[in-house]
């Protein structure tokens, strides 16, 4: 996944559209599968990654990680912001 997202990068003809596609199907779309999982909660910050476990590169395969350390503002501070 590494390379392969690193070889996606713009092109005289299609501008950034390949990288795009590559990002979207690669990171957005397994990302936002994961959300709906409820695998993440609230206060987490997800990581992208690539998994070291495996040894040949070009299959390599991207990885999200939960840590904690974020802390979402309250409900008062958040109205009283807008």
């Amino acid at each position: 996944c590494k390379h392969y997202l690193t070889k996606r990068r713009y092109d005289p003809e299609l501008g950034a559209r390949p990288l795009r596609r590559a990002i979207q199907r690669l990171v957005e779309d397994p990302l936002s599968e994961r959300l709906l999982l409820k695998e993440f909660t609230a206060g987490q910050i997800v990581v992208v990654d690539i998994d070291n476990e495996i040894e040949d590169e070009t299959d390599s395969k991207i990885i999200f990680k939960a840590v904690e350390g974020f802390e979402p503002p309250s409900v008062e501070d958040f109205i009283a912001a807008e």
